[in-house]
């Protein structure tokens, strides 16, 4: 009950009239308000309040409900009132019906709480606190209060954020402090609704949540924000300053003139920047199929050679902050800086009994001043870098963003890298070709040449030793005929 009394303020809001009563008259020097519609038909019981927010006559004028208010009954649109008492009871009788374990609804030990959070809300709340099942609400807004970081994330507090914003935690306690002020006990309000009073009940929210929340990011957001920032400004500086881009830019807007020779488009002083893609898509007409952007970079290569890798550094410099967001990345950078100022100057208001509070917002202003001070000067700088790089390249800062910029020197990076690897290729295919070439010569050399030395000549079949042969054939006969004498020549019969 005493948690009940620190949410509802007597004086705030007045409890309806009992049913059957004539409404309470209007405090001394208000104005008279609005005679309500007419009401056919009055309760009989004390119902659950329905917590809209009340439509006076003169607001409701050419709307839908003037409209559905005349001529529409009670009885023309069927509603059963005896039903919805029935349905809606404050009070319920705690016999009315039986659950099938025989206990009855009207227990205490079973009833279902009171759910006066929208669905949503309570929706979103429960899975909130369902992280913190071993928790307490009381250890939740403890870590609130002392900057817990290893209860509370930044997750976590985001989330506290918005139920704690005025659209929320405004309108849900509205229902809760009504049921409160008609009576309603706080025992059988669900776990939402309770945490809900919890977090209302504590001093300087938004700003306790706010100064929390950035206690934690805050470092690692600077750091991002500048080297991002840092990058994008020397990206810029180095398209106005690029001698190689220049000379790019010399030779893109003669051969233009050129071709533009004897039309009102010739004698042009310069091009925007979105006369890349025209001179990409402009093709040669004799069979090469060449582009006017293709042969400038190919120019590049061929008459000045010295400015090749200049070049392709820079452009290179430039494609590696084509995909950052300038824009996100200046609001969030000075919605960064604009938060550390607001911080600053609620601290001032806050009563000395919130002096923990206050110590931990002055240590993070002290920790934080001088880097988002750097950060909101470096928005500033790299916003005036890009605006001269749009004046420089004949562009309005204000109808261009950032993106097209570096995007458009992006992909005149990838074309110059084309076109580079395309050389590449086709001079190892002409090396190729050429070492096949002196290979064939060789060979057709060496099959019509004549022999060079006396290794190559013919030479003659060896000739055969007369001598040793005669001399075996006579050792042969002179065998045989020895043999013969002695009647060795036939065989003996077997």
């Amino acid at each position: 009950h005493h948690l009940a009394e620190t949410i509802v303020n007597p004086t705030e809001a007045t409890p309806p009239p009992p049913p059957g009563e004539p409404p309470h008259p209007p405090p001394p020097g208000a104005k008279k308000p609005a005679p309500p519609p007419s009401t056919e038909a009055e309760p009989k019981v004390k119902l659950r309040p329905l917590h809209w927010t009340k439509v006076n006559e003169e607001s409701a004028k050419g709307t839908v409900f003037e409209e559905i208010g005349k001529g529409l009954t009670a009885d023309a649109l069927k509603i059963d009132f005896s039903e919805l008492e029935a349905l809606f009871a404050a009070n319920p009788p705690k016999e009315m019906k039986k659950k099938k374990d025989g206990n009855p609804i009207g227990d205490a030990s079973v009833r279902s709480k009171v759910q006066l959070l929208s669905q949503k809300t309570s929706q979103n709340l429960s899975i909130f606190l369902s992280k913190f099942k071993k928790n307490s609400h009381d250890d939740i807004i403890n870590a609130v209060v002392s900057w817990d970081q290893n209860l509370l994330d930044s997750d976590s507090l985001k989330q506290l954020e918005y139920f704690s914003s005025p659209a929320v935690l405004g309108e849900e306690m509205g229902p809760i402090k009504d049921y409160l002020a008609n009576g309603g006990a706080l025992a059988e309000l669900g776990d939402a609704e309770l945490f809900m009073i919890r977090l209302s009940q504590l001093p300087a929210l938004a700003l306790q949540l706010k100064s929390f929340s950035l206690s934690l990011v805050w470092s690692g957001r600077v750091s991002e924000y500048f080297l991002q920032l840092k990058q994008i400004n020397q990206a810029a500086t180095s398209l106005m300053t690029s001698a190689p881009l220049k000379r790019l830019y010399a030779l893109l807007l003669t051969m233009g003139n050129f071709l533009n020779y004897g039309t009102n488009k010739a004698a042009s002083h310069g091009f925007a920047l979105s006369t890349f893609s025209k001179m990409r898509d402009l093709r040669s007409t004799d069979g090469s199929r060449t582009t006017l952007l293709a042969h400038a970079l190919n120019l590049i290569h061929d008459k000045h050679p010295d400015l090749v890798a200049l070049l392709e550094n820079e452009l290179d410099l430039v494609a590696a902050v084509s995909q950052l967001p300038f824009e996100f990345i200046l609001g969030e950078a000075n919605q960064l800086a604009s938060n550390f100022a607001q911080i600053k100057s609620e601290v001032s208001a806050l009563d000395s009994a919130q002096q923990s509070l206050i110590q931990n917002i002055t240590n993070l202003l002290q920790m934080a001043e001088t880097p988002v001070g750097n950060l909101k000067a470096l928005c500033a700088e790299a916003r005036t870098t890009f605006e001269k790089c749009c004046n420089f390249f004949f562009e309005d800062p204000k109808k261009i963003t950032a993106e097209q910029v570096f995007r458009t020197f992006s992909s005149l990076s990838t074309a110059f890298a084309e076109i580079k690897s395309s050389r590449e290729r086709a001079a190892a295919s002409a090396a190729r070709r050429e070492k096949l070439q002196k290979k064939k010569e060789a060979n057709k050399r060496q099959k019509g040449k004549e022999p060079a030395d006396e290794s190559d000549e013919v030479k003659p079949a060896p000739q055969r030793d007369t001598t040793s042969s005669s001399d075996e054939s006579r050792n042969a006969v002179d065998d045989f005929q020895k043999r013969l004498r002695e009647g060795r020549v036939i065989p003996a019969p077997r």
